[in-house]
């Protein structure tokens, strides 16, 4: 999954805004109504959350970033018809082995796990997978999640995945969540698409650039070369906080914060 907004277009034309919502938070949106589209995007919604020193924000800025994650949550959920009732699928992409690349992994461990929890103030059917890289199970991504969505009836799979950006000022500042998809490793590989059109169930995906290929910044570069900041491990930990912060409170709206940790299960 790419930035929406990093290629050379005047995205107002296409209905791109952004609104500053405060305490250094910025919200960009675009809809993309037909796959066929001079912006070279999928059919889908676009959000983006961002800031300039998003993993050095106070405790009343991080907390007003996770609701407004939660929101986004809701209205892309809401757009999907999805219930947070519904068996749901996270699913944490990349090499944990690769601090850059273990965002989604990360966030993973966060989430509450409901599928098998029987209790009467949260109703939500949960489960997650981590299937790592090919290059270490041998199977591909799409092979792995494709079967769970079969064997469960998943109606809804969020795929959480570092992202590479063009821009230094993006890295761990931006949080984009779309419904159009993803393909794991799409940023230097080419894996098989994780979508609608693919699965047969709906998807979003939700990433963070950690990364920068400086294959896409310079003509200079003949091969993919990724470079990531030294501080990566602090900004992957504050945002996998708050992602999986949000989507654990959006599908359990009576739990409490203490609830939640005590509920969670190591996978």
């Amino acid at each position: 999954m790419k930035m929406i907004d990093e290629a050379d277009f005047d995205y107002s034309k296409f209905g791109y805004n952004e609104i500053d919502l405060g305490d250094d938070i910025i919200y960009s949106k675009l809809d993309i109504k037909y796959d066929d589209n001079k912006l070279g995007f999928k059919k889908g919604s676009y959000r983006i959350l961002s800031g300039h020193n998003l993993y050095l924000y106070n405790e009343t800025q991080t907390n007003k970033l996770v609701q407004y994650v939660v929101d986004v949550l809701n209205e892309l959920t809401s757009k999907l018809k999805i219930k947070k009732t519904d068996k749901i699928l996270i699913c944490g992409l990349g090499n944990y082995d690769i601090v850059a690349d273990s965002f989604g992994v990360e966030t993973c461990k966060k989430v509450l796990a409901t599928y098998d929890i029987k209790s009467s103030i949260t109703n939500s059917k949960i489960c997650k997978i981590i299937p790592n890289v090919k290059m270490n199970t041998g199977l591909d991504t799409f092979t792995i999640v494709n079967g769970i969505i079969k064997l469960v009836n998943i109606k809804l799979i969020i795929v959480i995945d570092s992202l590479i950006t063009k821009n230094i000022q993006r890295i761990g500042h931006s949080i984009q969540i779309s419904t159009c998809g993803t393909i794991p490793g799409g940023g230097i590989c080419n894996g098989k698409e994780i979508s609608k059109q693919t699965t047969n169930v709906e998807c979003m995906t939700i990433g963070i650039p950690f990364m920068i290929d400086l294959k896409s910044i310079s003509n200079k570069v003949n091969k993919h070369i990724i470079v990531t900041p030294k501080d990566n491990f602090e900004m992957i930990n504050f945002c996998s906080n708050i992602v999986s912060d949000a989507i654990n409170m959006f599908f359990n709206p009576k739990l409490t914060k203490k609830e939640i940790n005590e509920l969670k299960r190591p996978i």
